[in-house]
């Protein structure tokens, strides 16, 4: 079960003072995990975990891609950006744990402070995307014209 913090972040779609003017798309993809002790959830979700991008497992995972967009704006100056658009695509792959009727209170205990952590844990990996958007549009936003418009593409996306 998601905590309360993570259901309100989720509706307010992960609202934090690092949050880039861009458009973020975020998805939670979970993966069922069983056991009725600690070391059976933990074996589960060393089974089960989703495969990073080296290649190892982990209990969760918090990829994300970024993608920008900018009209040209000719003038006499040449060709500068238009209004920066920022696109961040975020994927969240958490364990779900499926409580068996045998499971003690205490192991819910357990398992309710470990997933408010690891939550809080991949957030921050999703906080970076964030500030890295927010760094793109600025940067962008700031390249001067140039005298074409392929040069201008060719720094644009040298600069992202």
């Amino acid at each position: 079960m998601l905590s309360s913090r993570w259901v309100l972040a989720a509706c307010l779609g992960f609202a934090s003072p690092l949050a880039a003017a861009a458009d973020v798309d975020e998805d939670i993809r979970y993966y069922a995990v069983t056991g009725e002790t600690p070391a059976e959830i933990w074996r589960d979700m060393r089974a089960k975990g989703p495969v990073g991008k080296d290649g190892s497992k982990y209990n969760a995972t918090t990829p994300w891609n970024l993608r920008w967009r900018y009209p040209y704006a000719r003038s006499a100056d040449g060709c500068a950006t238009g209004p920066v658009t920022v696109k961040l695509s975020v994927v969240y792959n958490l364990p779900r744990w499926d409580r068996p009727p045998g499971a003690s209170a205490t192991v819910a205990r357990q398992w309710d402070r470990y997933i408010e952590a690891l939550e809080e844990h991949e957030q921050g990996h999703a906080d970076f995307g964030r500030q890295t958007a927010d760094e793109i549009e600025r940067s962008l936003e700031a390249i001067p014209p140039q005298r074409t418009c392929e040069e201008l593409s060719r720094l644009a996306n040298d600069t992202g």
